[in-house]
């Protein structure tokens, strides 16, 4: 099966959708998903892709929030290749921001911790009230 039958596999083994499903990005392997899939139920759940007010961490927050509803599947067998940008112009400018946003603080703040919890208790929610 192609990539992407591997990725509809997994999400049709949940009728409700809410997971995360990752490959393999040759850096963290099974560990964490830096790059994934979810379906639109979890968009649309919680409001959003990534929070808009932090530069970086998304990837972190949809991991924390995945395992919090012990959703998140990564898929043996798919790989995707991550380049080293560190001399990106676009990178470079990225990492300024995070920097001068003091994004991890704010990442790591009750205030936002408790945002992953709301995140995850959403999602509980729709997974247990979802009907076909």
């Amino acid at each position: 099966p192609s990539w992407d039958d591997k990725v509809r596999e997994v999400f049709d083994n949940y009728p409700d959708k809410i997971l995360f499903v990752y490959p393999n990005d040759h850096w963290h392997r099974s560990n964490f998903g830096n790059t994934g899939f979810l379906h639109k139920n979890w968009t649309d759940t919680v409001g959003y892709l990534a929070r808009p007010d932090l530069v970086r961490y998304g990837d972190c927050w949809i991991n924390e929030v995945a395992n919090k509803i012990g959703r998140r599947f990564y898929i043996n067998g798919v790989g995707v290749k991550n380049f080293d940008i560190k001399t990106d112009e676009t990178h470079l400018e990225l990492t300024s921001q995070t920097e001068k946003s003091q994004c991890l603080k704010k990442y790591q703040s009750k205030e936002l911790q408790d945002a992953r919890k709301k995140d995850a208790e959403l999602l509980k929610r729709f997974i247990v009230n979802f009907k076909q």
